[in-house]
């Protein structure tokens, strides 16, 4: 069938048809390779071994779950290498770690991991009451604000000023911004007009904001980059994950 519909394109299509499968072969051989020579690495026993992209011109990453990851692994005082490359974990995703030969695709199922593999839990001084408080706006913000914000950085902002500054070429942003958009239309929330998602996204943020306080952005700050004695919990991490997402 793929054969039959190849003969009957033009034969200008050829032109363009060939580059492209040179190119994806090209990229899938570049994959295997870096996987490879990746798997050939002896990491330190007892170490997680952080794989995610580079480091993004305004914030720690372009990606939320990584600063959501590595301020979780801060705070937990659990050792960590960075290791800064495109390969993806077992689910398609990033960030994913490996930890004494076992690889954990996923943010938060790698903090769950963590969490009981090394008895840490960050929630510990938490009543019931509050963590579950704590598990929705979690939810909330892991599986709906984010995709508002996907929407309105690929959908609308047409200078997509950092990832210029990340020397993201013109080509590979075209493939990102309707990669997303395809995305963001099967996962149901890409459907709406700009002036819905605006709305919707107006919502979760007052949402975070009456649940954060008033005075918390600050005293975060101090908090984790200062490391100030007082304890913290996952929600404390809550709170980086949106401060990236709103940059």
């Amino acid at each position: 069938m793929a054969i039959d519909i190849m003969y009957k394109l033009p034969s200008s299509s050829g032109t363009i048809l060939i580059p492209s499968i040179a190119i994806i072969f090209s990229f899938l051989l570049w994959k295997k390779l870096a996987k490879t020579s990746n798997s050939e690495v002896v990491h330190p026993k007892d170490t997680v071994i952080f794989h995610q992209p580079g480091r993004g011109p305004f914030a720690p990453s372009l990606s939320p779950f990584v600063v959501k990851l590595e301020t979780y692994l801060r705070m937990a005082k659990i050792p960590y290498q960075n290791v800064h490359d495109s390969i993806r974990g077992s689910k398609g995703k990033i960030p994913w770690i490996e930890y004494n030969d076992v690889t954990i695709p996923d943010s938060q199922l790698i903090i769950e991991y963590l969490n009981k593999l090394r008895d840490v839990d960050l929630n510990r001084h938490l009543t019931e009451e509050q963590e579950a408080v704590a598990v929705a706006f979690q939810r909330m913000v892991d599986e709906h604000t984010y995709w508002l914000m996907v929407i309105n950085r690929w959908k609308y902002d047409n200078e997509m000023r950092e990832f210029k500054l990340s020397n993201w070429s013109w080509l590979k942003l075209t493939i990102a911004r309707w990669f997303v958009n395809s995305q963001t239309h099967q996962q149901g929330l890409g459907r709406h007009t700009k002036d819905e998602i605006m709305a919707i996204l107006n919502k979760d943020f007052h949402s975070l904001s009456t649940y954060l306080g008033k005075f918390c952005f600050p005293y975060l700050i101090l908090r984790v980059i200062l490391t100030f004695h007082k304890r913290v919990c996952q929600v404390d991490n809550l709170k980086i994950f949106y401060m990236d997402i709103s940059l």
